[in-house]
């Protein structure tokens, strides 16, 4: 008999839970168009890890860490520096794969790793240069 494992969406509080992170991430989206961002990719996934949010402004390209917590300390303090890694690493996937990153127009951009925290009932809080690759 095949041993299955239960994707975290199959329970209940699992859905709920992604629901949530669904719902949480457009509201963040909403935030960055307001701030003057320009939404390139949301979700994107590799085979070294994802990346929230993929957002351009004037010439920065920002690489957004999304987290949602119940309480502003947790979500200000929820990317460990194992996150930061594969993030970085996806981020470089990006910049090799992207077609308005190339080697000809690179020094047109600033690359640089957000972190969003947010909170009930009403916490955003954008942290530009949250870490450095």
């Amino acid at each position: 008999m095949l041993n299955r494992q239960r994707s975290h969406h199959t329970t209940t509080s699992g859905r709920a839970a992604h629901k949530r992170g669904y719902l949480v991430e457009k509201i963040v989206r909403v935030y960055l168009r307001l701030k003057g961002y320009k939404i390139l990719e949301q979700n994107y996934r590799t085979e070294v890890g994802e990346i929230d949010i993929i957002a351009q402004r004037r010439g920065i390209i920002a690489f957004i860490e999304v987290k949602f917590r119940q309480n502003k300390h947790d979500a200000l303090h929820a990317v460990p520096t194992k996150t930061q890694r594969r993030i970085c690493r996806a981020a470089q996937h990006y910049i090799a794969h992207a077609h308005r990153y190339t080697q000809r127009n690179a020094d047109k951009f600033t690359l640089r790793f957000d972190f969003i925290a947010v909170a009930p009932p009403y916490y955003i809080k954008h942290i530009p240069n949250a870490w450095i690759l």
